[in-house]
């Protein structure tokens, strides 16, 4: 139907993105509820000028076989989480996964990789990441 600033609309049509949301909503109804999948293993970040410190959850992993590795401004974690099942039995829920997995974090500066230190408590990784020398701002003193 043809429209235009001499026609206005009387009846409100539904905008896109209503439209979109009622569609994904009726296929969410269908096929499920959303996924709760996340990145593993969780992170949490802290950064300041000096440098970033991240909290890594690591339940049920041995620290020691956690690879860290950091290259310019880039953190990268692998390791395996190892499954129990053939141990226990039979199971009827399974909501803790298993197998290797890999997560790359950039920081927004350089990091002094010779400096970095990690240390494990209670199924947290606690990693201090000094930010580089040369990365960190300079005061220019302004001679005249």
């Amino acid at each position: 139907m043809f429209r235009n600033w001499m026609f206005p609309r009387t009846t409100r049509q539904p905008s896109l993105f209503s439209e979109m949301d009622r569609i994904y909503n009726e296929v969410e109804n269908l096929v499920g509820k959303r996924s709760t999948a996340r990145e593993f293993p969780p992170v949490a970040v802290w950064a300041n000028g000096e440098g970033a410190v991240v909290i890594v959850e690591i339940p049920g992993i041995v620290p020691g076989e956690v690879d860290l590795s950091v290259a310019g401004n880039l953190l990268t974690l692998r390791g395996e989480r190892k499954s129990r099942d053939k141990t226990l039995g039979a199971q009827s829920r399974l909501e803790r996964t298993s197998g290797a997995f890999s997560r790359t974090l950039e920081l927004p500066f350089q990091i002094e990789a010779g400096k970095v230190a990690a240390r494990s408590e209670n199924g947290l990784l606690a990693i201090s990441l000094p930010r580089a020398e040369a990365d960190k701002p300079h005061r220019i003193a302004i001679q005249g």
